[in-house]
């Protein structure tokens, strides 16, 4: 994987990084109790991703 594509990879991890941290502001908060649940498995999840990323640029880099 060239460095280009592993910042790349970088940059959409920390988009999703973000994305869960917002997302899980509304934990509690939410009009609804189902709206609740959902925003924080889309936190889960978004943050889930960035892991993956991380992970899979860390395994590459050595």
């Amino acid at each position: 994987m060239t460095e280009q594509e592993q910042q790349l990879l970088l940059e959409i991890a920390d988009d999703e990084l973000i994305l869960g941290w917002r997302d899980s502001e509304w934990t509690g908060i939410a009009p609804l109790l189902e709206e609740d649940v959902a925003f924080s498995s889309i936190a889960q999840n978004e943050i889930g991703h960035a892991r993956a990323l991380y992970e899979l640029v860390a395994r590459e880099r050595g």
